[in-house]
């Protein structure tokens, strides 16, 4: 309640003024360390919680290094955690840095009971690799008994080698196994090529009501494919939609009845320039306005095909 409150900002307003005889009148207090272990009370946490959300900058008075909750039984007394995680989302500071650990008995259940450390810290550059150094000192001395989990690691900044610690690691090709894609690239066989074209019409003012169906076929015609059957849509939407099946493959032409028109395109014929041929001619037959806005070719085949037969001779 409201008296809790006043307390509690009491309590903080004395403990900075404390700090301020211990180092001597400092503008800047700067505190290492906050530990709340196992016996430290609720109200505790939100005395420095209080204090360090005060923090606006770097220069702010106080300044608090490290913030250590410790959680003896992590079913119990959620607050432990949930202070960290309320300030962390209230600090607009830079690196700030929360991790966690969790200790259980070898062979202990993921849901079981387990002692959590978590830290916040702040102006901490190396917070991860000090955090591996205190997992590697508990393994130490205590890993016969005990799991160390890291938890979490959210925040901070990533720490960059000097150039004196840049040593990289130098692999050739034979370091990398290639059999797989090697019996891949042997195994595949390319059929045809598949071609998508776009077109836009660029002006929007003018009437770009196309024939799709002539379109479609005189862009066939130039390739000298001969459809053997066409059905022509026109419930589909708002547009226009053309099946052709030719010998040497088969075509589909789509208007969605403003602007756009959709060209697939497959040939038997895998060359590049009759795939141009047919893009050309559709340029053409739609008319003045009507632009190519993108085009994609690639193989279609088997054996998990990715090139075209020629690059692979």
């Amino acid at each position: 309640d409201d008296d809790d409150l006043l307390v509690i900002n009491k309590c903080r307003q004395q403990t900075v003024l404390r700090l301020h005889e211990l180092l001597g009148g400092e503008n800047r207090i700067v505190v290492d360390a906050v530990i709340l272990d196992g016996d430290a009370p609720h109200a505790m946490a939100r005395l420095f919680y209080s204090m360090w959300t005060f923090r606006q900058s770097m220069v702010q008075i106080p300044t608090i290094h490290l913030l250590v909750s410790m959680r003896p039984n992590s079913n119990r007394t959620p607050w432990r955690r949930n202070v960290i995680s309320e300030l962390l989302d209230k600090l607009e500071v830079d690196p700030l840095t929360h991790s966690a650990l969790s200790i259980k008995p070898k062979g202990s259940s993921r849901q079981g009971d387990a002692y959590e450390f978590h830290i916040l810290s702040v102006d901490v550059d190396d917070a991860f690799q000090r955090l591996r150094h205190v997992e590697e000192r508990i393994l130490l001395e205590h890993g016969s008994a005990v799991d160390v989990i890291p938890e979490g690691l959210k925040g901070g900044i990533l720490r960059y080698l000097d150039m004196d610690e840049f040593d990289p690691v130098s692999f050739s090709r034979d370091d990398y196994d290639l059999s797989a894609a090697k019996q891949q690239l042997r195994g595949q066989l390319s059929l045809g090529r598949q071609s998508i074209f776009q077109l836009e019409c660029a002006d929007e003012g003018k009437d770009s009501s196309p024939s799709i169906e002539a379109i479609l076929m005189g862009s066939l015609a130039a390739s000298n494919l001969s459809p053997r059957r066409i059905r022509t849509y026109y419930d589909r939407g708002e547009g226009t939609i053309v099946v052709a099946r030719c010998a040497g493959g088969h075509a589909i032409g789509m208007w969605d009845g403003r602007n756009h028109i959709t060209i697939n395109l497959f040939q038997f014929d895998q060359r590049r320039s009759q795939a141009d041929i047919c893009l050309n001619a559709c340029l053409e037959m739609a008319g003045d306005g009507w632009q190519k806005q993108l085009r994609d070719d690639m193989p279609r085949g088997i054996r998990k095909v990715i090139n075209f037969a020629a690059e692979l001779v």
